[in-house]
């Protein structure tokens, strides 16, 4: 079994130096303190800051700095779902075959990709410059045949894997 004695004299290479250990230790009992119902001057005063105003800008660079993470995953989350939700409504029309549908539904899925980090080179900005090749595949449903009467050639109906009407 290790003994306090084994242990290194010096701290990981990757550890946060003392100064700024002690700096987040005291800008997280800021955060605290705050939540708690704290004022702006009882921080100042338990923390022996120069001030209300030093408290506040403690707490409210905390706050910026962990809200900021999860307000954009939310966001994100919160906006794919929403197309998530617009593809479905669509999904008969794309089964249809309807071209601006299908159009969309591909344009919708590309979106969503980007706002989950799916795609490797699309941004969730919808620039289009995320640095990776621009690179098209398309994939005719296998219901889709090659000539004149694929634009009139519905989908099969599919019921738990199984395609119900060809024969």
């Amino acid at each position: 079994m290790a003994r306090s004695s084994d242990l290194p004299d010096k701290p990981h290479p990757r550890a946060l130096p003392p100064e700024l250990a002690r700096e987040a230790a005291r800008n997280g009992e800021a955060y605290r303190l705050r939540q708690q119902g704290q004022t702006y001057g009882e921080i100042a005063k338990v923390l022996h800051l120069d001030g209300w105003l030093e408290a506040y800008r403690i707490v409210a660079d905390t706050y910026g700095k962990l809200v900021a993470d999860v307000d954009t995953a939310a966001l994100r989350a919160r906006e794919a779902g929403r197309l998530m939700d617009i593809r479905a409504g669509i999904e008969p029309d794309v089964r249809r075959g309807d071209a601006k549908m299908i159009e969309l539904d591909i344009k919708l899925t590309e979106r969503i990709d980007a706002l989950m980090g799916l795609s490797a080179h699309a941004s969730p900005s919808g620039g289009g410059s995320g640095g990776g090749p621009n690179v098209q595949i398309n994939i005719a449903p296998p219901w889709e045949k090659s000539g004149p009467e694929s634009a009139t050639t519905p989908p099969p109906d599919v019921i738990e894997g199984e395609v119900v009407g060809e024969g």
